[in-house]
């Protein structure tokens, strides 16, 4: 009877009459388990040189005398339920940390909300400035500065606050607001802002609507 231990299978099987597995016939056990639930004999026979027997035979001999596919499974069996143990480790540390925790996620949106908010109050960043060649007659084009609205900036701001209500659930229950006539929506609505946030909003874009008072009105007539 061979006896070996289930808890670690790497470790040297007791075969029938007392007889401990050492020497050539442990080497050869263990590259035999490493090549993996798929192994057989003729495949570890096949690994060149370094195998301590070219005889098929002394190997089946060995494999049924110190209980080689038992441990082998117990051995895979091992390894398996390692690999689960620590994928749920990392899985639940992940889970657990950085973006995967809600607060994280909304600080994050909330500085990129108040960047977007910071750029939107400089008109610089609102008027972009933008360079079209005209034609003045026939054989003559001239370069004239225009200023162009820049309205993916906003679309980028209501996208971060429809971000904000759906990490916050903010959407719940909340009635549809009408877009404001006065606000290119580009198929955003406001009704994912709170009543004070859409006043913030509406009272900023009012206020940047218009253009410096140094743009010419070719900058206007661009932005038409």
């Amino acid at each position: 009877m061979t006896t070996w231990n289930p808890n670690d299978p790497t470790q040297p099987a007791i075969g029938p009459g007392n007889q401990p597995e050492q020497g050539r016939a442990y080497q050869a056990f263990l590259q035999y388990i490493q090549l993996g639930p798929s192994r057989t004999l003729p495949d570890l026979l096949n690994q060149g040189p370094n195998v301590p027997t070219r005889s098929i035979q002394t190997l089946r001999s060995w494999s049924s005398e110190f209980a080689w596919t038992q441990r082998a499974a117990a051995y895979d069996d091992r390894l398996s339920r390692q690999a689960t143990a620590d994928y749920t480790t990392r899985r639940e540390n992940a889970l657990h940390t950085g973006l995967a925790l809600e607060h994280e996620r909304i600080e994050h949106l909330v500085a990129i909300y108040n960047r977007l908010l910071a750029l939107a109050e400089d008109p610089e960043a609102v008027w972009v400035r933008d360079v079209k060649t005209v034609r003045v007659d026939q054989n003559q084009f001239e370069r004239v500065e225009l200023r162009r609205f820049n309205g993916e900036l906003f679309r980028q701001l209501r996208a971060i606050l429809d971000d904000i209500a759906a990490e916050t659930g903010g959407r719940i229950n909340r009635q549809p607001i009408p877009p404001d006539p006065l606000i290119d929506t580009q198929g955003c609505t406001l009704d994912v802002l709170t009543p004070e946030e859409r006043l913030q909003f509406l009272r900023l874009q009012e206020k940047i609507l218009t253009p410096p008072a140094e743009f010419s009105q070719k900058t206007m007539d661009n932005h038409t």
